[in-house]
C-alpha cells in the first residue's frame, strides 16, 4: 500500500511538472519576440496581425547604435529570429511602425535620428524585403 501511495504522489508530481512547464513556454512565446528586451535599452515594440501571423519591429540597441529589428510569429507559435535593418551601419534606426499594404504586404517605416529622414521598405509576397 505504500509503494502505491508513494507511485501515485510521484505520478502527480510529474503531471504536474509537465503541465507548468509547457504553460511557461507558452507564456514565453506568446506576447512578445525572445530578442526584445524591454528592461534593456531596447525601443518601444510595435505589432500588427495579418492572416494569422503577428509581426512585430523595434529599435533595437547594438552597441553605440540603434537598428530596427523585425520578427514575426507563424501559425506554429514560435518566433522568428529578428531581421536587422541598418545592422552596423553607424546611424540610429528608430520609430518602427508597421502597417499591411492593399496588397497583403507587411510594409516596415523607421526613423534615422541621425539624418532626421523616413525609411521603408516592403516584404513582398515572396518574403523577400525590398
Amino acid at each position: 500500500m505504500r509503494n502505491l501511495i508513494r507511485f501515485a504522489a510521484l505520478v502527480f508530481c510529474v503531471a504536474l511538472l509537465l503541465t507548468a512547464g509547457s504553460a511557461l513556454a507558452g507564456q514565453r512565446d506568446a506576447g512578445v519576440p525572445h530578442r526584445y528586451n524591454p528592461n534593456s535599452l531596447d525601443g518601444s515594440i510595435v505589432q500588427i496581425e495579418f492572416g494569422g501571423v503577428v509581426w512585430s519591429a523595434w529599435a533595437y540597441r547594438n552597441g553605440a547604435e540603434y537598428d530596427i529589428a523585425v520578427s514575426y510569429r507563424g501559425a506554429g507559435g514560435y518566433w522568428s529570429e529578428p531581421l536587422f535593418f541598418g545592422r552596423n551601419n553607424g546611424r540610429n534606426e528608430m520609430q518602427p511602425a508597421l502597417t499591411v499594404d492593399p496588397f497583403g504586404r507587411v510594409v516596415l517605416a523607421y526613423s534615422d535620428r541621425t539624418d532626421g529622414s523616413v525609411k521603408w521598405t516592403v516584404r513582398g509576397l515572396h518574403g523577400l524585403w525590398t
